[in-house]
């Protein structure tokens, strides 16, 4: 991961230039799993003093200090920004320690040991982190981290030079709904402004006189700065339900908010096999995600099969200032067809997906609960915009509880809890399936609500709990996976550790197995998808980790005359993966070396076999 890191130096002396090159040199040697591209930015325009293993620009601008920082910020692109002076000693793991603390808050500033500076300030400081926006003491203006969504605010202001530049830094952080917290693990030692302190006494007091009074008219005038909105859009997709349409979603426009997304899959939202089951477990990002991810205004959710098709959607849902904003049903109009609508199919067992679900008590208890039950209108929740009020809060908690009580169907529930708050603002746009902010992608793919893991005698809350360090893998393995081995096949069957489609992306980590055993498993692998199965092999396989296939030659009749074989291969097959000429025809990545390649004799039915042993090459 590369962090992008902005120093500001005024180099006046070889004193000063040797702390600047010790700044750069102490950070670059502080990790291992980051990278830092430092940008310095020079501000004495006659400097003779050269700096490694950074970029220097000496920005042909008058020095201010936060306009030197916006320059810096407009010139790199990474997630992360450490904005900082020439005058620090950077700890081993520094950004680790902020890192582990990533989901906590937007804006972050390091522990200064120097001098016992923040020991002095904290009494007792006993957990990880503090949040904070004072100066000095939870705001280190000497060196800060900061996600680059928070630039997406606000710019740095620039209506002071120099002192109180982190002032205004902390207070735009508190307009903006930005959290910012102090890390006690992370040590950066700060020592203590040698640059200003070798200016002359009368250049230290220019740069101080009177700022006090400007600092505090230009935060009584902040007050009225216009807060953007936050706007979270978050869309799940737990045991593959639908196809991945994540990238899907256009690029939002408009002025007075800002927009994220975050897409949770199994990997990053890890199945709960021992306690929910992923169509319940889905719901939690989709009701409760003020919970998962606080701190904004707005909380867009969209199915996975649906995305944003027009450039102006959530401008026109804020717009419509709305409580909720929702989308009609595309069938009924009204709740009470939809249940019964879902009642019906329930009787003749036509719904598997809501079996054993208590549908027809769930529509007692609101005709009977509500005195207007028969007018109550009817959503399609595939798509739906909340507020971030105390108010929702309850309403989506209450939703939650609706569903793991009655039904997963989650558009019974809302409309009905809705319907308790008839001092709610709701504005609905026609049809969830056909309009003009969203694609509806249908359901592209079949839906098999399975365990992602089960392993006899122990269950696994996700693939790395499952897995060693020198892993063994067995594809398609059946009732028959060899001995000491990981077995993975696409059916729930005794022996398999992990069900998936091998079609897809398969759910483990790179460079993890030390052998891959595939026995009458590539035949049965969709004919589209070769290069992408030998490419997954590959991509599990360490160095020099050895796969072996049995299949099927084309030599014989094996390969054909089974009708659900989807793949045919030969020894030529495999020229694809591990000669150069023919790899690059089709420019495939995996490479491979043939240790052992041969096809058996045929059978007394005509049947033969192609034996491939491979080594990863990478």
């Amino acid at each position: 991961m590369i962090v992008d890191v902005i120093i500001l130096s005024l180099t006046t002396s070889d004193q000063i230039a040797v702390m600047t090159q010790k700044a750069i040199d102490t950070l670059h040697a502080s990790e291992t799993d980051f990278t830092f591209n430092v940008l310095l930015l020079e501000s004495n325009k006659d400097s003779r003093w050269t700096y490694q293993n950074c970029i220097t620009i000496v920005p042909d601008i008058p020095f201010h200090y936060n306009r030197f920082l916006n320059y810096g910020i407009d010139r790199t692109k990474n997630e992360y920004i450490v904005s900082c002076n020439n005058d620090l000693v950077f700890h081993k793991g520094w950004f680790s320690e902020i890192y582990k603390h990533k989901d906590v808050a937007d804006s972050f500033s390091p522990w200064n040991n120097h001098g016992g500076w923040h020991k002095k300030l904290f009494e007792t400081f006993d957990n990880e982190y503090q949040e904070g926006y004072r100066t000095s003491y939870e705001i280190t203006g000497w060196c800060f981290v900061t996600k680059r969504k928070v630039f997406d605010s606000f710019r740095l202001d620039e209506q002071v030079d120099f002192f109180y530049s982190d002032n205004l830094y902390a207070d735009d952080l508190v307009i903006y709904n930005h959290k910012h917290i102090l890390v006690r693990k992370s040590l950066v030692d700060h020592m203590t402004s040698v640059t200003y302190k070798g200016l002359s006494a009368q250049k230290q007091t220019d740069m101080v006189n009177g700022l006090e009074k400007v600092y505090l008219d230009i935060k009584e005038k902040n007050k009225n700065k216009k807060k953007m909105i936050r706007v979270l859009h978050i869309s799940a997709n737990t045991n593959s339900y639908h196809v991945d349409h994540s990238n899907d979603n256009v690029v939002q426009q408009g002025d007075g908010f800002t927009y994220e997304f975050k897409y949770l899959d199994d990997v990053s939202f890890p199945p709960r096999i021992n306690s929910l089951h992923p169509r319940l477990q889905s719901k939690i990002p989709k009701m409760l995600g003020h919970e998962l991810f606080p701190g904004y205004d707005y909380y867009l959710w969209t199915d996975s099969n649906i995305t944003l098709k027009s450039p102006d959607a959530i401008k026109h849902f804020l717009d419509l200032d709305s409580d909720w904003v929702l989308f009609n049903h595309n069938r009924r109009t009204l709740l009470k067809e939809e249940f019964e609508f879902m009642i019906e199919y329930k009787n003749r067992d036509y719904l598997e997906k809501y079996i054993n679900e208590f549908i027809p008590e769930q529509y007692i208890e609101y005709k009977t609960s509500s005195d207007n039950f028969d007018s109550i209108p009817l959503y399609g929740n595939g798509c739906l915009m909340y507020k971030n009020t105390e108010l929702n809060k309850k309403i989506t908690r209450e939703w939650y509880y609706h569903n793991a009580r009655y039904s997963i169907q989650c558009q019974l529930s809302l409309p009905y809890v809705l319907n308790k708050y008839p001092e709610l603002k709701i504005s609905t746009i026609y049809n969830i399936i056909d309009n003009k902010y969203t694609k509806y992608w249908g359901y592209e793919k079949e839906v098999v609500h399975k365990p992602i893991i089960v392993i006899p005698e122990k269950v696994y809350d996700s693939p790395k709990e499952a897995v060693t360090d020198n892993m063994k893998i067995d594809l398609g393995c059946g009732r028959r996976k060899k001995a000491g081995y990981f077995g993975i096949d696409c059916q729930e069957l005794d022996g398999v550790d992990m069900v998936c489609d091998c079609n897809e992306v398969i759910p483990l980590d790179d460079n993890i197995a030390s052998e891959i055993n595939a026995v009458d498993f590539l035949e049965h692998v969709n004919n589209d998808k070769r290069i992408h199965i030998m490419t997954e092999v590959w991509r599990l396989l360490k160095p020099g980790g050895l796969f072996t296939s049995i299949t099927p030659s084309t030599d014989g009749r094996g390969a054909f005359q089974d009708p659900t074989h989807l793949a045919f291969w030969n020894e030529n097959s495999f020229w694809y993966f591990t000669r150069d000429d023919y790899r690059a025809l089709y420019n495939i990545k995996p490479k491979f070396e043939i240790v052992s390649l041969e096809t058996t004799p045929l059978d007394a039915f005509n049947i033969c076999f192609v034996k491939a042993t491979l080594k990863a090459i990478k």
